[in-house]
């Protein structure tokens, strides 16, 4: 069985509780990070050695998501820019798992709903 591809963009927040059950989801494999900010990558790339993987590191999360083409996206970066980094996961047909808050703004909730209204498979959480 082939393995779904997990990025992570960021190592803020709640980017711990990925780190917790990537062990229990054998069916993962985390295959690229970004910290999505100025910030260094190293701390992921620790957590990521020390449960077993050895992701490829981008400097760029927007680059990440066009070379790394993961199944699932996990947002920990930047509050500021979640909704443009789940946007942009989405519009690569790339699932995203975003810790809070989704938005800042309610403009900027309102284009992540109006993407999954006209994108989603029916499956969209309003």
């Amino acid at each position: 069985m082939e393995k779904l591809k997990l990025a992570l963009i960021g190592n803020r927040g709640h980017v711990g509780y990925v780190f917790r059950v990537l062990d229990q989801l054998p069916e993962l494999d985390l295959c690229a990070v970004s910290s999505g900010c100025e910030q260094s990558a190293d701390a992921l790339v620790n957590n990521a050695k020390k449960a077993g993987f050895a992701p490829v590191v981008y400097d760029d999360w927007v680059e990440m998501l066009d070379r790394a083409q993961p199944d699932i996206v996990s947002v920990c970066g930047p509050f500021e820019l979640h909704a443009q980094m789940c946007c942009e996961a989405l519009k690569r047909n790339i699932h995203v798992f975003c810790e809070k808050p989704i938005a800042l703004e309610l403009e900027e909730l309102e284009e992540i709903r109006s993407f999954l209204r006209t994108h989603a498979d029916g499956d969209a959480i309003e």
